[in-house]
């Protein structure tokens, strides 16, 4: 689980003598953080300015997870914005983590040419730590973008799985999976592009190591060979790319229960009954049921057919365009 942070460097290197944080602060999820927490997490940020030397600036600490730090970075001489996502340093002696850390960078690179990827520019060693360098992608992510406006249209929601269906095309071409899509691993930007960030359960097929990741991803979004602790492949992928369609077309994500427990069982016991907006588009609602088939032998067989399914609905790419383009005018490039 990645958590969200504002550590409020508002733009500025964290210092020392800055003691005006709040006794609390909250993240987006609405958990509430305590000063000494606070506190550790400034002082990581110090940490790990003094390890990236002088050609850095590090600004913020994004996020912290499970196995890494975000921190935002800010080059000293030509002021580009960075993301930097530092391994933590109580993981840094286990080897099957450090390899699967280093197979994220790999394949985070491999597919980083495609325009809805996010390219690893370095692996920088931070004192021992790896630290992958990405560039900062400036926009919102999609779970908070859906939340602020609302679900997206039927164009809208089509031009955002063809996008993804393209970047899982090219992922595929070189046997990799991503694992873990979900709306908090996709983000909007600037100029209409979605964005798939995190490959940090990706998984290279037909590959022979030991210590690739088998772990489940996001719950409301964890296919049902994941829970069985099955490795994912592209199917995969579909499924939960499917998902995150009936979401952004619905506004709530389809698998929410009460407990864990209860939306495991929905994953497993496989959907039974699409919302009421998705039935009433037949096509659209033929394809989600293959793509959100219990059984991955049972959905499309990878994402070439979805594009061709896609095309099938009548889409026809377009001029990308931000989904609230009509009220913030911001900024758009051509496809053709």
């Amino acid at each position: 689980m990645i958590q969200m942070l504002n550590l409020g460097h508002s733009g500025s290197t964290p210092s020392q003598g800055s003691e005006s944080m709040p006794d609390q602060a909250a993240s987006p999820s609405g958990e509430r953080m305590s000063r000494e927490r606070m506190r550790e997490l400034r002082n990581l940020a110090l940490e790990m300015q003094s390890l990236l030397g002088a050609r850095w600036e590090v600004l913020d600490c994004l996020a912290l997870g499970g196995m890494a730090t975000i921190l935002q970075l800010r080059h000293r001489i030509h002021k580009g914005l960075f993301v930097a996502k530092a391994l933590r340093p109580e993981l840094a002696d286990r080897p099957e983590i450090l390899r699967s850390f280093h197979a994220e960078a790999r394949n985070a690179s491999l597919v980083g040419g495609h325009p809805n990827a996010v390219p690893v520019f370095d692996v920088l060693d931070a004192g021992g730590l790896p630290v992958l360098l990405m560039p900062f992608i400036e926009g919102e992510d999609l779970d908070a973008f859906i939340q602020r406006h609302g679900p997206l249209s039927r164009i809208q929601t089509l031009q955002f799985a063809t996008q993804i269906s393209s970047l899982l095309c090219h992922a595929e071409s070189y046997g990799i999976s991503h694992g873990d899509l979900s709306p908090g691993n996709i983000r909007l930007d600037q100029f209409g592009r979605y964005r798939v960030l995190d490959f940090g359960l990706s998984r290279m097929q037909n590959n022979d190591d030991p210590y690739q990741p088998f772990s489940a991803g996001t719950p409301l979004y964890t296919s049902p060979e994941q829970l069985r602790g099955e490795a994912p492949d592209i199917r995969t992928d579909l499924y939960e790319l499917g998902l995150v369609i009936v979401e952004v077309m619905t506004g709530k994500p389809l698998m929410q229960a009460d407990s864990l427990k209860a939306i495991r069982q929905r994953h497993l016991d496989g959907i039974s009954a699409l919302p009421a907006a998705i039935e009433a588009d037949a096509p659209l609602a033929r394809l989600l049921r293959r793509m959100l088939a219990r059984e991955r032998s049972e959905r499309l067989r990878g994402a070439a057919e979805l594009s061709r399914a896609l095309e099938q609905l009548g889409f026809q790419p377009q001029e990308l365009m931000r989904p609230d383009a009509a009220s913030t005018r911001r900024g758009r490039i051509s496809t053709r």
